[in-house]
């Protein structure tokens, strides 16, 4: 007599849902139990195999140019502003960290590498958004590290954070009052909450040195921030002055530009459009730095802790 087929359960359609599946089964038949870390990293590995020549920061010529400018991954003058907001950190496996403008990716490796828990970032420039998921895909991280696409005007946070950090800058942001309230009201009670703005004094005029920004500033006064900042109940105000280090991060990496630049103009590809690129974030960031040196234009981090 001739056996029925045995039926076996469809595997689901979706890509992730058959890797847990086959992963489940898998450690049914060991005895085991299912390494979800280890399932996300060959899922990301996959990912990001297929789509390897796809990243934003190596074909856009905006992308290109910032980085040549500043740094691997680096949209700015690179400084130390990570640091202020490790040090309030109480680090554990279950904590989530939420960081706004993460950047290209390197910058939030670097986070993961110090901060055990889970990173939830939020990056409201949509290339740049696409490029640090693919970098962080590359590197295996995606089970600690969630880069989302955001409005900084609309984003809503989950509660339970246990830190928050807007490390790419409060002058992005139209709505800033919300997005502190939303700091606030997301983190535990106590936990750290870093922001970084650039601010202006006596209201100086500014859009020559914010020409090559990616969108139009919103200069606050110092004073300003830290009155929206006690609003949403912020408690334990620092505000650090971080000017000086950042002009001296930039004119030393602008020092090297021009070398770096001219060794770009022969290469194949959109040099062209890198070099016309550059040469605006240049001109941008030559009338900042002189605004910086006359007293007029700060770039400040506040730090201090959710309310209770």
């Amino acid at each position: 007599m001739r056996l029925p087929a045995l039926k076996l359960p469809a595997l689901p359609a979706d890509r992730r849902a058959r890797a847990f599946a086959v992963a489940r089964l898998k450690a049914w038949w060991d005895g085991t139990e299912v390494d979800t870390e280890a399932v996300e990293t060959r899922l990301a590995l996959a990912e990001a195999e297929e789509i390897c020549d796809a990243d934003p920061a190596a074909e856009d010529p905006r992308l290109i140019a910032l980085q040549t400018l500043w740094g691997e991954g680096a949209l700015e003058p690179v400084t130390d502003t990570d640091a202020t907001l490790l040090a309030g950190l109480s680090a554990s496996d279950a904590a989530r960290l939420v960081v706004v403008g993460g950047g290209l990716g390197p910058r939030l490796l670097a986070l993961a590498d110090a901060w055990p828990g889970r990173i939830e970032a939020l990056e409201w420039r949509p290339p740049v958004a696409e490029s640090a998921r693919l970098r962080v895909a590359r590197a295996g991280r995606t089970a600690r590290i969630a880069v989302t696409p955001a409005d900084l005007d609309l984003l809503s946070i989950a509660d339970g954070a246990a830190g928050f950090a807007l490390l790419d800058d409060g002058a992005w942001c139209d709505n800033l009052q919300r997005l502190i309230h939303q700091a606030a009201r997301s983190v535990t009670p106590g936990g750290p909450i870093v922001l970084t703005a650039w601010t202006s004094v006596d209201g100086a005029p500014a859009a020559e040195a914010f020409a090559s920004a990616f969108v139009e500033p919103h200069l606050r006064a110092t004073a300003e921030i830290e009155k929206m900042l006690a609003t949403a109940g912020v408690a334990d105000v620092t505000v650090s002055d971080r000017t000086t280090e950042t002009a001296a991060a930039a004119r030393e990496a602008l020092g090297g530009a021009a070398e770096r630049l001219s060794a770009m103009a022969g290469e194949p590809g959109p040099g062209a459009a890198v070099l016309r690129e550059a040469a605006w974030e240049v001109a941008s960031w030559q009338a900042r730095l002189r605004l910086m040196a006359a007293g007029a234009l700060l770039r400040v981090t506040f730090s201090g802790s959710a309310p209770a």
